[in-house]
Parts: structure tokens; C-alpha cells; sequence
């Protein structure tokens, strides 16, 4: 199946309501206008999420959902700032470094769970240098399933490194002892739930190999 076949099958397939399919669709139309590494790191975080979320009992439809999301706020930056390949300079860094703040801002008043994840996937990692730190939006309305979307976005922020260190050049070169080694190390406390995280998103990427060489991203 192609890229375009797995995310309309999973968008369709789980009848999102409340305007969240539109969501999902537009994300994914966005997507596809910025290079091509961008819309397939989405997807397969969203896969990983989706795998790991399930293993937990969780909703596993939700977490689709919101790991599919998390870099939406991305979509505002031009295309050559989504490479992947120059993330080690500091300028593009810091303009990049605004993306879950602004993914929050875009999602909150669409759904809520999902702009949680957006804006605070990067927090649990130790040596997290932006975003939206959960204590700063204690002031939204209160969402009746926090716990949940925390949950998700230690899920989604796990896979969204994993893939990072997986099919970016540049971040791959920092994981010497391997992506499981190096991410257990960027959790701290965590770096047991994240070790489990990561095996069962390493078997989704196995399961579905057309993934691992699509488009432009496998390095």
C-alpha cells in the first residue's frame, strides 16, 4: 500500500466525528506540499502511536490521531527548514524550535486531546529546549481525559524521536549506541516505559517495511 492508501484507510476507517476527520485530511493534503520526509515521519509516528497505544490498553484510535498531528504546527515553516537534514544549525533550530507552540495554538479550538500532544510531546524528554510545558496550559478548559493525553504525549513524543534517530542523518549520528540506548538516556526516569516504547514501535516499522524505504527518508 502506498503512503496516501495507509493514511486515508486509517482516517476513514476509524470515523473520527466532530470535524476531526477534516482535520486529519487537511493535515495530510498540507503535508504532501512540503518535502516529501515531512508527511512520512507523520505517518509513522501516527503508526508507532497507534501499535504502542493498543500494547497499553489505550485508545488506540485516539493516539493515531494526535501522533499523526503532533508536527502540524510545522506546516507554517517553508519546506527547506523540513528536511531533516540541517536540524544541527542553530538558527534553523531556533525557528523550528516554536513548532508545538504553534501546533497548540492551531489545534486547541479543533480538539483539545490532540493539541495537548501537539504542544507538549517534546516535555518529558530531559534535554527538551521548547514547547509547551504542561503547566502552562493548566488555564484551558479542563479536559476530562488528561491523563489519557498524557500518555499520548510520552507515546507520541517516544516515536517522534525513535523515527527521528531512525531517518534523519543528522540526529542518527548522535544515537551511537543505537535508538534505544540513546533515547532511554534522553528520558532519564523514564527510560524504562521509553525502552518498551520503542521496541514495539521498531516491530511496527518492521511489520510494515514499505515504510522504511518510501520517498526520500530512508537514510
Amino acid at each position: 500500500m502506498s503512503l496516501e492508501e495507509v493514511a486515508e484507510e486509517r482516517i476513514r476507517g476509524y470515523g473520527y466525528k466532530g470535524g476531526l476527520d477534516a482535520t486529519l485530511f487537511d493535515f495530510w493534503e498540507r503535508s504532501r506540499a512540503k518535502p516529501p520526509v515531512f508527511a512520512e515521519h507523520s505517518l509513522r509516528v501516527a503508526l508507532m502511536a497507534e501499535a504502542v497505544a493498543g500494547a497499553f490498553s489505550l485508545d488506540p484510535r485516539g493516539a493515531f490521531a494526535a501522533g499523526f498531528l503532533h508536527d502540524i504546527g510545522k506546516l507554517h515553516y517553508p519546506g527547506q527548514l523540513l528536511d531533516g537534514e540541517n536540524i544541527e544549525d542553530q538558527e534553523v533550530l531556533g525557528a523550528i524550535s516554536w513548532h508545538s507552540i504553534i501546533g497548540y495554538q492551531e489545534l486547541k479550538d479543533k480538539h483539545l486531546l490532540c493539541a495537548f500532544v501537539a504542544g507538549t510531546h517534546h516535555e518529558q524528554r530531559s534535554f527538551a529546549r521548547y514547547g509547551v510545558l504542561q503547566s502552562n496550559v493548566a488555564s484551558v478548559p479542563l479536559i476530562s481525559q488528561r491523563r489519557m493525553a498524557q500518555y499520548w504525549a510520552a507515546i507520541v513524543g517516544i516515536c517522534d524521536s525513535l523515527d527521528a534517530s531512525l531517518f534523519r542523518r543528522s540526529i542518527s549520528a548522535g544515537f551511537e549506541e543505537g535508538p534505544c540506548q540513546g533515547i532511554k538516556a534522553q528520558y532519564g526516569r523514564n527510560s524504562s516505559f521509553a525502552e518498551l516504547v520503542v521496541q514495539i514501535s521498531q516491530e511496527v516499522l518492521r511489520q510494515n517495511g514499505f515504510l522504511l524505504c518510501c520517498g526520500q527518508s530512508r537514510v
